[in-house]
């Protein structure tokens, strides 16, 4: 009996693929898909890289048509991401949950595995940096029941094995994860996600191991998820991808690592990516000829690459800068100020009006001399007071030619060579003008003219007049 077992074992072919009936699973849903196809830009032979799921065979496209490079075990490279390599002109495949890596040398159509790992199938939907053929980072995803937020690094000179990066916080896990970054220049990783607010936010984190590892906002922007939904999103990301200085995301998307600013390209189909040519002033656009709208052809035989300059790109397509919600918040905050400004200056102009009204309409109304031999006639409430001296004539004249010039007081000295020019000496002066004021407000009932001192200079004084 134990013979006949040995000889069934030696005689059986072994999978040691790992496709099991999960991957099973996963295939037959990403075959009738977007993910049937896995693609990178060959930004040297300005060609792309296509892996079909479906039969596992490997092409190369551009605008002349579409090469066979081989075939590959598709139990074996099954549900990954596709990231060539121009300097070593390999091809990387990563599985899309997180953990093998696998290198194909094109030159010798040899396949290699790199890690000492297994199907992690854990971080489905996460963000993965290809760095090199010999760096991988992977952000954030999910899988069997649980959402990440973990920063975790694959080096094929070192460990070979996926090692996590310890972080002192982490962004939220119902964040769409988008991108990940890692800019040399500033020595920080770059994460675009995506929160439940529909903003597309960004986090960075220093690079350098004595760092602390902690995500910072650096920018949100109010940017709806669904406008931005297109095949980009299968793509594998990298340093290909940044135009100095600007970063594409999201397909027809610039983020501007230097100013912050966030731009769109205004096109109507749906861009794969924008990329850094292998020549220092060029472009490489894959455009799907597709509308983001239509999701029925992911076919990418079909994209069409176009090589252009990047400073004509730049100054003669149509883009449209997007404002961080920072912005808006200040410019909602200038709108409000110069709103209050002007409701200030509206208030303003509206209450010297309304003086100059009021002046014109005391001067009409209380202050109205009519004509007389020996009297002035000064209307006010609606009764009719008659003054017959000639002194308390002459005091209401200036008394109206002041109210006329919107003023409410006069200087006294001013008043007195007005009124009693050459009529006395000053003492005798002081004390007429005061018996004539007394008999005035005592007429009108109230104090109508006092005399009051400069709050400045007190040796100055003043006639005050109240209505």
């Amino acid at each position: 009996m134990l013979l006949i077992l040995s000889l069934i074992a030696l005689f059986t072919v072994q999978d040691t693929t790992g496709y099991d009936h999960l991957s099973q699973i996963i295939y037959e849903r990403n075959i009738v898909g977007p993910l049937r196809y896995r693609f990178d830009i060959d930004n040297l032979n300005k060609q792309l890289y296509i892996y079909d799921q479906k039969d596992g065979t490997i092409y190369t496209t551009n605008n002349k048509g579409t090469v066979f490079v081989d075939s590959l075990d598709r139990r074996y490279i099954d549900d990954t991401v596709l990231f060539h390599d121009s300097e070593s002109n390999k091809l990387i495949f990563t599985d899309a949950g997180g953990g093998r890596v696998f290198e194909y040398i094109i030159d010798e159509k040899r396949l290699n595995r790199l890690d000492n790992s297994y199907r992690f199938r854990t971080f489905y939907g996460g963000a993965y940096h290809f760095h090199s053929s010999n760096q991988i980072f992977l952000y954030g995803g999910g899988g069997e029941f649980l959402s990440r937020n973990n920063l975790i690094h694959f080096n094929n000179q070192s460990n070979k094995e996926w090692l996590e990066i310890p972080l002192v916080n982490k962004p939220p896990k119902e964040n769409l994860v988008y991108d990940l970054y890692l800019d040399l220049n500033t020595k920080q990783f770059l994460l675009f996600t995506f929160s439940n607010k529909k903003n597309l936010t960004i986090y960075s984190a220093p690079v350098e191991e004595s760092l602390e590892k902690t995500w910072t906002l650096v920018n949100e922007f109010n940017l709806d998820k669904g406008e931005v939904r297109g095949i980009s999103q299968q793509n594998s990301f990298s340093n290909k991808n940044y135009i100095h200085p600007k970063l594409n995301i999201l397909g027809n998307y610039f983020y501007d690592i230097k100013t912050g600013e966030l731009t769109k390209w205004i096109i109507e189909n749906d861009i794969l990516g924008v990329y850094k040519a292998f020549s220092e002033d060029s472009l490489i656009v894959v455009d799907t000829q597709t509308k983001k709208s239509d999701r029925s052809n992911f076919n990418p035989h079909t994209y069409k690459l176009s090589i252009q300059h990047i400073d004509n790109f730049f100054n003669s397509e149509s883009f449209e800068t997007i404002p961080s919600i920072r912005q808006q918040r200040t410019q909602f905050g200038l709108l409000f100020f110069a709103f209050l400004l002007l409701c200030l200056a509206g208030i303003l102009i509206y209450r010297k009006r309304l003086s100059n009204t009021s002046s014109a309409y005391y001067s009409e109304s209380i202050f109205t001399v009519k004509p007389s031999d020996n009297h002035i006639l000064v209307s006010l409430n609606n009764k009719d007071y008659y003054f017959y001296e000639e002194m308390e004539i002459k005091i209401f004249k200036v008394l109206h030619e002041i109210i006329d010039q919107g003023l409410d007081s006069i200087d006294l000295e001013t008043f007195d060579e007005k009124v009693f020019n050459g009529l006395g000496h000053k003492t005798h002066i002081t004390t007429k003008r005061n018996e004539i004021f007394d008999r005035i407000n005592n007429k009108l009932g109230f104090e109508f003219i006092t005399k009051e001192k400069s709050q400045e200079d007190k040796r100055r004084k003043f006639i005050k007049i109240s209505v």
